[in-house]
């Protein structure tokens, strides 16, 4: 949103704090991703040598894990943090489940997986006034009878419907098709998706060719990953242009007007009508742009 962007970055306005202690949703997110970002590590190393899923792997490796990262992050060790990772623990479950799903049908289809990329930063995106930055969660790699493929993947705590609208993976998959254009050695971008935990489904845009390893059925809302990858380079273009120009437009239309530091000043709840972060986290996000 540009109005957002010139309220943190042009008049420097100070963002009141989440930190909201234990049960921080940040604290949460970042005990997710660092824990997936280890059994991922250790299902790709079984490649050349005993298979297992991903579900057992982490089943296993659930206590070792919550060792390794407890020197880094101490809350781990506190009682009081058992019930919300006793929840992280049984929704990263489901969501091995459908990941090993997932892999089963890339294997019945033919697709060779080569590995995957973790906590990969993108390379600057530098336009006339601005640069954009971004890092992906996970890159999963895959070998196409034309050339090496990726899938950007992105991890969410929340329901995946709730991200349908958004272009941050579009736009990282602009990022990297444009840094491979000027010659970078980055694989051909051919989908991305945001993985719900909450509701334990996949929800992102793909070419035909790979769009079956993640999507389980034809059902719901097919997004067109070139269309969405053009909205996002266009988005990008737009604030880019906004700068010199002074003008900071509000997007109203953005899912993250919830969850925005700055939503009591930009008066969109006085056009739109206000609903809360809270609301959005409870929603079941099933909506029939899903899949089952």
């Amino acid at each position: 949103c540009p109005f957002s962007y010139w309220c943190g970055h042009v008049a420097r306005m100070e963002a009141p704090s989440d930190d909201v202690g234990l049960y921080d949703k940040k604290i949460q997110g970042t005990l997710m991703h660092a824990t997936w970002k280890g059994v991922w590590e250790r299902y790709l190393s079984h490649f050349e040598g005993e298979a297992s899923s991903l579900h057992d792997l982490l089943l296993s490796s659930w206590d070792s894990e919550m060792s390794r990262l407890s020197v880094e992050y101490p809350f781990i060790s506190d009682a009081r943090f058992a019930a919300p990772i006793a929840k992280i623990r049984g929704m990263m479950l489901g969501v091995a489940e459908e990941q090993d799903k997932a892999e089963m049908r890339a294997f019945e289809a033919g697709f060779v997986r080569v590995g995957a990329e973790f906590e990969r930063s993108l390379p600057e995106y530098r336009l006339t006034n601005l640069s954009f930055f971004g890092k992906a969660d996970r890159i999963d790699l895959w070998q196409t009878p034309d050339s090496l493929a990726a899938v950007i993947v992105d991890y969410k705590l929340g329901n995946s419907g709730w991200y349908g609208d958004s272009l941050q993976l579009a736009a990282y998959a602009a990022i990297m098709r444009d840094a491979a254009s000027k010659g970078d050695d980055i694989p051909r971008v051919v989908g991305y998706c945001y993985v719900g935990h909450a509701d334990q489904k996949a929800r992102g845009a793909w070419s035909p060719e790979i769009r079956q390893i993640y999507k389980a059925t034809q059902r719901g809302r097919v997004d067109d990953l070139e269309e969405r990858i053009a909205e996002a380079a266009k988005a990008m273009n737009e604030m880019d242009s906004a700068l010199p120009n002074g003008i900071f437009t509000a997007n109203y239309e953005s899912n993250a007007c919830v969850r925005c530091s700055y939503q009591a000043i930009c008066r969109r709840s006085e056009r739109f009508g206000a609903r809360s972060s809270e609301e959005v986290e409870s929603d079941d996000g099933t909506d029939d742009e899903s899949d089952d």
